[in-house]
């Protein structure tokens, strides 16, 4: 019996012996870095209304396109919700000519410096480049519009 433990033991004690400083050395280096997952961009969840809509040339706003919108649009909201989709609201003032009912309509994706938002019903692309955002604002470069290229436009957005 003693034999038997012995075949046994001696070789399990030997691998500990021979295991246990690659052990130690093993927990004395520093853990590997976790994968730091993206957090959302600061417009994610937030409703905004356009605040301004300006076409800007050399720096300088060449034209206010906001008086352009009618006083029963300035109202309506945009929301971009963290499952990639855009709701939009239209607000208390609604236009005579029957806007599209509430909900979402769009799906949206931001690689960190274009946003771009595409419409459900026609598949068409708006992209803006983001200039500015944080929890209270959104502030872009409208790139293209529902199709129309080169739109030389800056948008800024305030959270409701």
């Amino acid at each position: 019996m003693k034999r038997l433990f012995n075949l046994f033991a001696g070789p399990l004690l030997v691998g500990l012996l021979l295991t246990t400083p690659a052990f130690a050395e093993a927990a004395s280096r520093p853990l590997p870095a976790l994968i730091k997952i993206p957090a959302a961009p600061a417009f994610v969840g937030k409703s905004f209304r356009v605040a301004a809509f300006e076409v800007v040339e050399n720096g300088k706003v060449t034209k206010d396109l906001l008086q352009r919108i009618p006083d029963c649009e300035k109202d309506n909201t945009i929301t971009f919700l963290a499952n990639g989709t855009v709701a939009d609201d239209n607000g208390l003032a609604h236009c005579p000519d029957g806007e599209p009912a509430n909900g979402v309509k769009a799906s949206w994706s931001f690689d960190g410096k274009q946003l771009k938002i595409t419409d459900k019903a026609s598949g068409e692309t708006s992209t803006w480049e983001v200039i500015e955002q944080n929890a209270d604002l959104l502030k872009v470069r409208v790139i293209s519009l529902w199709g129309a290229v080169d739109v030389n436009a800056q948008m800024t957005l305030l959270a409701n």
